[in-house]
């Protein structure tokens, strides 16, 4: 599941959002923004050799996964995550190796591991925090100075509906 996504650059020229004012995007502790993509397999192995038992053996997969920021859609960290481990085949254990619908096949059944991302990421550590009227994620780093509003301690779409309410 690879989706391209592009940063608003130049907010000033883009269209206002749909979304009304402190409508509730995400909810409480729902995941941030993210991508993500089968890399490899772990099998087991001994020395390099893998083990088979009777015509089977154990796949975990790999994947590469993307965090973003909900305001900006710019990247915040990349890992590697492990997907459930499984047993297969060793006919289906070769075809996985180089078969592209099979690869699918794992992401989608790899799905439920991605809805409880927080499990596996540290979200403290990745983000300053979930706005608390809209619930997106505004990540850390430089290039995320822009996205948390440090006056009314919420993100910047957020902190535009209130100025607006101000005036």
């Amino acid at each position: 599941m690879l989706k391209m996504r592009f940063a608003p650059l130049f907010d000033p020229y883009l269209p206002a959002s749909n979304i009304p004012a402190f409508e509730k995007v995400k909810a409480k502790g729902e995941n941030p923004g993210y991508n993500y993509e089968f890399i490899d397999f772990h099998s087991s192995n001994i020395s390099g050799i893998p083990l088979h038992f009777g015509g089977w053996t154990v796949v975990t997969p790999i994947y590469k996964t993307t965090l973003y920021c909900d305001v900006c859609e710019l990247p915040v960290q990349e890992t590697k995550m492990h997907g459930k481990t499984r047993e297969l085949h060793v006919d289906n254990f070769l075809e996985l190796a180089r078969d592209e619908k099979s690869k699918q096949e794992l992401e989608r059944s790899d799905e439920v591991v991605f809805k409880e991302l927080n499990k596996y990421v540290n979200f403290n550590s990745v983000y300053k925090l979930q706005c608390g009227r809209c619930g997106r994620w505004v990540g850390k780093g430089t290039s995320h100075g822009k996205c948390l509003d440090e006056v009314y301690g919420v993100c910047k779409y957020c902190a535009n509906t209130m100025r607006k309410i101000l005036d």
